[in-house]
């Protein structure tokens, strides 16, 4: 018999700004802050062949996603300049988030100027979905439940 994980327990996403950054997830998609953290240059030292990281702090918040499980946001001190990833490059392209409430998250992303990367589409369930980007680019798929036809 195969053994199955649980959950799914965190995402980890570096970041520009940790306080921006922060404030975009909770405002926009009701998580809320855990904790905060930071790591001085003798923690990436002693675990460089984790990290791979040298003369760098980083600042971390660790934010509670409603329904389950957690987002990692990161800000280095020492930041490499962020690049466009190619869906067809290998790797994660976007995170997505299921909401019930759609049209009123829709509503609280426009009044918050969160920049729309598409129109809202239909899918041929009938469910609305939307990309829209973070501060920093990285992209979030919005969503409302798969309906079983």
């Amino acid at each position: 018999m195969i053994k199955s994980i649980d959950a799914l327990a965190h995402i980890g996403i570096t970041v520009s700004d940790l306080e921006k950054s922060v404030k975009f997830y909770c405002e926009n998609f009701g998580m809320t802050f855990m904790r905060g953290r930071t790591f001085d240059e003798q923690f990436f030292d002693a675990a460089k062949t984790l990290y791979k990281l040298e003369n760098t702090t980083c600042k971390i918040a660790v934010l509670d996603i409603p329904g389950g499980g957690q987002l990692e946001l990161f800000e280095f001190s020492n930041q490499l300049t962020p690049e466009y990833v190619p869906w067809n490059r290998v790797g994660i392209t976007h995170i997505a988030v299921i909401t019930e409430s759609f049209e009123e998250i829709d509503k609280q992303m426009r009044t918050n100027g969160v920049e729309y990367c598409m129109d809202v589409g239909v899918r041929p369930d009938g469910g609305h979905w939307v990309f829209v980007s973070d501060p920093d680019g990285n992209m979030i798929e919005v969503m409302e439940p798969f309906k079983q036809n």
